[in-house]
């Protein structure tokens, strides 16, 4: 009698342990499931959200004197218009934009579902320089930024400068000095930079 008892109670340890480790499967399972339902809405959300993402607009941020028409058009980042946004090569977008000297592109930031986001900075002007009968811009860090016809800007006016081999760009030594200097001082006393109208 007392070994059919102990038989018994083993057969039921055996039976509880049985269902305890089918429960766990079962949990585990239920788990699976889940996890891989979720992934695929997830894969299927992606690929939906890649398929129907175009690149339709473009925000310029940072800008004070041009225009953002203006850039979009003397550029050809609408030859991306209507393309998958995801597909955008942005450090294209970015040169694109730097074709005008006057601008430094910052960052070039996707924003689902349509937009590209160019935040630039705009060059500052330090000083104007007439050579070979020209009056030109020039930013802070040598950069000729455009040539003027006429001028009304309370800027430094330098006489007698090169500009150099080119004709983006000084390169020649003495001015590039003269503009950092200038620069420096604007950035460091502005009330002495002001005071400045002419350099020969």
């Amino acid at each position: 009698m007392a070994k059919v008892k102990k038989k018994n109670n083993k057969e039921k340890v055996v039976k509880k342990e049985l269902r305890k480790y089918e429960k766990q499967i079962k949990r585990r399972l239920t788990y699976f499931r889940v996890f891989l339902i979720f992934s695929i809405l997830i894969i299927v959300s992606f690929v939906v959200l890649f398929r129907s993402s175009k690149f339709l607009r473009v925000e310029i941020n940072g800008l004070n004197r041009l225009s953002a028409i203006d850039i979009i058009n003397n550029s050809s980042i609408r030859d991306f218009n209507n393309k998958n946004l995801f597909l955008v090569p942005l450090d294209k977008i970015a040169l694109e934009v730097e074709k005008n000297p006057m601008l430094e592109v910052i960052s070039v930031e996707r924003k689902i579902p349509d937009l590209i986001l160019i935040n630039i900075k705009e060059k500052d002007t330090v000083a104007l320089l007439e050579y070979n009968n020209n009056i030109y811009e020039i930013a802070y860090d040598g950069t000729i930024l455009k040539q003027l016809d006429a001028f009304n800007y309370d800027l430094p006016y330098l006489t007698g400068f090169n500009i150099g081999d080119n004709p983006y760009i000084i390169t020649d030594e003495y001015t590039k000095y003269t503009i950092e200097m200038l620069n420096s001082l604007k950035d460091e006393n502005k009330e002495a930079y002001d005071l400045i109208s002419e350099i020969k």
